[in-house]
Parts: structure tokens; sequence; C-alpha cells
């Protein structure tokens, strides 16, 4: 299914069909279904998971939707556009779950719990797919996976490549079995976005930006339909878009432009949407694995930007002590110490 199929479905009058019926008993709501359920992340899982053929997902998305509207079958078919048509497709479906919470909250599917004052659980639980908490799985989708995947760069000489390319490239190059060959390929994907026309990157930041922009006006209607009681967390994923797009920005020649008209356009949203991410890296660094690419990020930087820079070395050295425990450090930054207190010690023991 193209675009032009769910820009039909956007442009329907609500009003017309209203909410239509409940789905969730039937055969084709439950094959969707099964794709996506939720469960425990294990080291094997990759292996386990098989690709549909999201051509029909789309198709019985669509059919769904067309007989109710149902919010759980809105963000499958969100992902499965993103699948089909990129980063166009994620953002139209993101606007048609956006527009589903916005004009049929009351009738929207799955209905409010009545008996527990209205309790939007349910949607609660459908929106967290788009931006889990670590460790969950949801079948097939990971939304943080699919905007990583999606190509930037397009150089007619070196080719097209993803940011996950990049951050894949940069793990192997700090692979001391595959340094050389990683650091190449580090090298190969920045001259391929370096290859890219400005307008090119500029219309891939604007498209990020979108999703950025979509996730949070979907959290602001959420959270204003329920007085504020109930909100929806999309701030992993709104912090990669943004890590996304200042990683492209600043192969733009034009970047302090396209920033200006960012900040300018970040006045439409209340202070609570802006305030959710900053520019760049934004989230609190949760793992030693992260703390690590931090450290090489920002040697990367001072590298490209100050040679002349010590800090790359004092980085370097930095990240080689990471992984030693006190002792270790000891040893390796003041040798002389280590064997000055052993003698110490040796001597009050006789």
């Amino acid at each position: 299914m193209d675009l032009v199929g769910l820009d039909s479905l956007l442009k329907l009058d609500f009003g017309e069909i209203g909410p239509g019926e409940d789905i969730s008993e039937s055969i084709d709501y439950m094959k969707l279904e099964s794709l996506f359920e939720r469960s425990e992340e294990t080291m094997f899982e990759e292996s386990d998971k098989s690709e549909p053929d999201w051509g029909w997902v789309n198709s019985q998305c669509y059919e769904l939707l067309t007989k109710s509207r149902n919010i759980w079958v809105a963000v499958f078919l969100s992902y499965s556009l993103g699948k089909t048509d990129g980063i166009e497709g994620l953002t139209a479906g993101l606007k048609y779950v956006k527009n589903c919470l916005s004009e049929l909250w009351p009738d929207l599917y799955p209905r409010l719990d009545e008996e527990d004052n209205n309790d939007p659980y349910e949607r609660v639980n459908a929106l967290s797919i788009i931006s889990p908490e670590p460790g969950l799985s949801f079948g097939v989708i990971d939304f943080s996976k699919l905007v990583s995947s999606f190509k930037i760069s397009q150089s007619k000489q070196i080719g097209s490549y993803s940011y996950q390319d990049y951050k894949d490239s940069i793990n192997s190059s700090n692979d001391d079995a595959e340094e050389s060959a990683g650091g190449q390929k580090t090298s190969l994907i920045e001259a391929s976005f370096k290859d890219t026309s400005d307008e090119i990157l500029s219309e891939k930041v604007d498209h990020f930006r979108e999703v950025k922009n979509c996730l949070s006006e979907i959290a602001q209607i959420f959270s204003e339909k329920t007085s504020g009681e109930h909100s929806v967390d999309f701030s992993r994923l709104i912090s990669l878009t943004d890590e996304i797009a200042s990683f492209t920005l600043q192969f733009c020649s034009s970047r302090e432009e396209i920033e200006e008209n960012v900040s300018q356009d970040s006045h439409d949203f209340p202070n609570s949407i802006n305030n959710t991410v900053s520019p760049g890296f934004s989230g609190k660094i949760s793992s030693h694995k992260e703390a690590l690419d931090m450290l090489r990020e920002i040697s990367r930087y001072f590298r490209e930007n100050e040679p002349s820079s010590p800090v790359p070395l004092i980085l370097q050295r930095a990240e080689e002590l990471v992984s030693k425990d006190f002792n270790e450090i000891m040893q390796d930054i003041c040798p002389d110490a280590i064997r000055q207190m052993d003698w110490l010690i040796r001597d009050g023991q006789a």
C-alpha cells in the first residue's frame, strides 16, 4: 500500500462513520495482533523474529480501520508504513494516530473503562509500543530501530547510509579484532554524508523533526484528554530523533540557517513539549557501553573541529582505564606509588 491509501483514510469524515465496530475478537485482527505480542527481551530474541509481508500488514490495517477506529491498529499501521514507505510513511501514520486521539477520544477503541473512572489503560498500552521501556519487546515492532535504519545520505559515488550504519561502524571500529575495517567503514559513511547535497540533508532533518513533533503532539493531546492524570512517555524515541537530526545537521554547510528555522518553529509548541529533549544527546547514560560511546563521540568532535586540542588524547587514555579497577588504574598511571605502598606494608608487617 502506498501513501495514497493512507491519505484517503486521513481525509475520511470521522463524523460519517464514527468509531465503527469492535474488531478485537475478529480473526483478521487477531492475526495482526499476533505479530506484535509483548515479551521480555532475551539475547536470542533477534534470531526468533521473522519479518512479515509489510504490504500485507498495510492492507490488513487499512481494511480494519475502515471498519473501526482502533488505536492498536493505527499504531501497527504507523510502523508498517515506515517499513514500506520510509520516514514519510511513519510520519503519515503518526498523524493518523494523532487525529484519532484528537477527534474520536470518547468512542475510540479500545474503549475507556467506565467502571474505573474512564481509565485509558488499554490506550496507554497501545501507545507504549512506540517508545517502550528498556527490556520490553513487541514482536517484530521496534520503532527505535526503524527510525535509526532510515537511509539519510545519498551519494552517487559512495551510496546511501543510515544513522544505524554509522553507529554500527563506530562499534566495529572499537572492537580490536575489527578496528581497521570498522574505521575505514566509518570514514566511508562520513564521506557519503559529506557528498550529499545540503538540500537533501536539510529535507531529512525536517523529516526527523516532523516525527518528533508528531510524537510530542500525541503526548500533549493524550495528557489534555485525561486532564493531566495520565501520560505517555515517548522521551526515548524523541531523544533519538533529535540525535539523528543533529548528526545529520553537522554535514550541512547551511547548518546555522536550518537551526534558526527550527528554533523559530519550536515556539509553536508548549514549553512542556520543548523541554522534553534538547538538541544532540539529551538522555541519561544508562549503560557502560553508552558511556564509552559518548566519550568516543566527544573525542571525534575535537579531532574534526579542534585538531590542535589535547582532549582526544586525554579521552583515549580515560577510555583505556574505564574497565580497570582502582588497583589496576594505580598500577597503570603511577606504578611507583604502588611499589612504595607495597614496601610500606611489608615494612610495617616486619
